[in-house]
């Protein structure tokens, strides 16, 4: 993971802070080239961009790395960040402060990004995976604030980092753009807002960098959904417009988000969100004054919306490509698969397609009608890829260690007497130590957790519920609530569902209804993310072998349930 990596930057940052040189050990070049500041450049060691996003529909911050800077790969261990307080992600920009980096976003109702909100949100992580809320930063001071969207960070060279705030007083008809300075290292005091002048009427999604001894920024024309340019001396501006309107040749469609790069092999590149055609695009230049044709980028999540872009060093991409997957992707390709054993004992691989279906299915095993429990378990063996646990008839727990590509390498036996469980079911890392681990209620209604190991085998057990007896299905592994700790499902008899919230220690936080009528089902999994949104989903079997997709909202219920299949009562397990 990053969090070595991120605590040798911080150090290194710490020691050059305020003299306006990289301190030694940082990926920037010590002399950026061409007179670009390190608060513009790329990594120029082989590294690459981090790019933050959101998914339009469940509002939810989505991880993403390009070496290219034209495709995005989403980070594999990442559990997609939802607001704690049931409110929505938006417009997300990144920064490094000490130990962690650090997301500023639009914050509004869940299921109402036009209501009013007053104030920007910040997140912090450690490793681009895990995120955790910090603090919303208030915009009162201002009078008549109705509606606060678009924070976008920004450090200097001096280590200073800056906030550009678009601000409504009219109930979101207009906008202007307001600048705040960070009054300590963790971003959690600011300076008053200050209006930016000279940039006229109506400007939102302003995104500045320095570049020699000026700043520039880039900022979208509210009224005519285009994006202009202007230079200041100082980050608090004041900010002097000289191009406006079509300048850039992109405005064929509205636009808006603007991100500027600097690109390890010379240039720039603005990346930009092509709203209405629901594409995001970016263009280079190599002076930003004339600018290449508008490319699409190539990305994962249909419904994704406006970038945050970081540079990143080689270490730190390298950490990323090894950080184990968050739920099982047999075919490691960032999309969740489900698998199928028919009464034959064949073992069928339906891999997602991102889009709530299936591309061609294929068997990967035979014979195993033998096993009495087959789950998905995340990556139990801590090689990077998704793995599978079966349990046979003695009671022998075998781990089946998936190779990334939809098979296995060797198994081997990592338990016995799991006999006795009456349910055994893969949890995801519920204990909080960065391992897959496992779950089992025993006849009595015990709950036990197995805590991975992180090589294949356990920890201590220890109990972890009673009286959970009285569910006639409980399932786990995905962060269903949107807190970064994966949940449980439990259903009783008469169709109620439960869900119990994780609380990170391997304990749960308090239970909540989230269904009814599920009797109807004869099985159900929680499946990582199968409509690629960044909200884990639910997949379900009727007693007729219709197969049901219920999309995770993120805030542990549901958007709608959609068919995905049909003829599945062949399957005597699905996980």
């Amino acid at each position: 993971m990053l969090r070595q990596i991120v605590a040798t930057v911080a150090a290194a940052l710490a020691a050059g802070l305020g003299t306006g040189a990289p301190a030694e050990g940082l990926s920037y070049p010590a002399r950026p080239a061409q007179g670009i500041s390190r608060s513009v450049a790329a990594a120029d060691d082989g590294g690459g961009l981090l790019m933050l996003t959101f998914s339009n529909d469940v509002m939810r911050l989505l991880s993403a790395i390009s070496t290219d800077g034209a495709t995005l790969v989403p980070n594999r261990g990442q559990l997609p960040y939802a607001d704690p307080r049931g409110r929505g992600v938006r417009d997300p920009s990144v920064v490094r402060a000490g130990d962690r980096f650090m997301v500023a976003y639009t914050s509004p109702p869940l299921r109402s990004y036009l209501a009013a909100t007053t104030s920007w949100a910040l997140a912090s992580s450690v490793d681009l995976d895990h995120w955790h809320f910090e603090t919303d930063v208030p915009m009162t001071a201002i009078p008549g604030v109705t509606h606060v969207w678009a924070p976008d960070l920004f450090t200097d060279d001096d280590g200073a980092v800056y906030s550009y705030v678009a601000v409504s007083t009219d109930g979101a008809r207009s906008f202007q753009t307001y600048v705040m300075k960070a009054l300590d290292a963790g971003l959690r005091r600011w300076s008053a807002p200050v209006l930016l002048s000279g940039l006229g009427a109506n400007t939102i999604d302003a995104t500045v960098r320095r570049v020699g001894d000026r700043y520039v920024m880039f900022v979208k024309d509210e009224t005519t959904k285009t994006i202009s340019r202007a230079w200041a001396t100082t980050p608090m501006g004041p900010f002097t417009l000289d191009r406006t309107g079509n300048w850039m040749g992109i405005a064929g469609t509205p636009v808006e988000g603007p991100a500027l790069v600097h690109m390890p092999g010379g240039g720039f590149r603005l990346y930009y969100d092509a709203y209405t055609a629901n594409q995001l695009r970016f263009v280079d230049s190599s002076d930003l004054d004339s600018w290449s044709t508008p490319h699409v980028l190539a990305y994962p999540w249909p419904n994704a919306r406006h970038l945050g872009v970081l540079a990143l060093s080689s270490q730190d991409l390298t950490a990323l490509s090894s950080a184990p997957p968050a739920w099982p992707d047999l075919t490691a390709d960032n999309v969740a698969d489900v698998l199928g054993r028919d009464g034959a004992g064949r073992l069928w691989l339906y891999p997602g397609d991102g889009r709530g279906g299936w591309l061609a299915r294929r068997q990967v095993g035979s014979g195993w009608q033998g096993f009495t429990a087959v789950f998905g378990a995340g990556d139990v063996s801590g090689d990077g890829r998704a793995d599978v646990l079966a349990r046979d008839g003695a009671g022998r727990l075998w781990l089946y260690p998936g190779d990334g590509r939809g098979g296995w390498l060797a198994r081997r036996q990592v338990g016995s007497g799991w006999q006795g469980f009456t349910a055994v079911f893969g949890a995801g890392d519920v204990s909080g130590d960065g391992r897959a681990d496992v779950l089992a209620r025993d006849g009595a209604g015990r709950l036990w957790l197995y805590p991975g190991d992180g090589r294949g085998g356990w920890l201590a057990r220890r109990q972890v519920g009673s009286g959970w007896q009285g569910f006639t299905r409980v399932v786990g592994g995905g962060d269903l609530t949107g807190d970064g700790v994966p949940d449980v499902l439990a259903r009783q008899a008469n169709g109620t569902l439960w869900l119990y919230p994780g609380d990170g220690q391997g304990g749960w936080q308090s239970r909540r209804q989230v269904g009814a009528g599920w009797q109807a089902f004869d099985t159900f999994v929680v499946v990582s993310d199968l409509t690629a949104d960044g909200a884990p989903d639910v997949v379900a079997r009727d007693r007729a072998g219709r197969l049901w997709l219920y999309q995770g909202d993120g805030q542990g219920g549901w958007l709608s349930r959609r068919q995905v299949g049909s003829g599945w009562q062949v399957f005597t397990a699905i996980t």
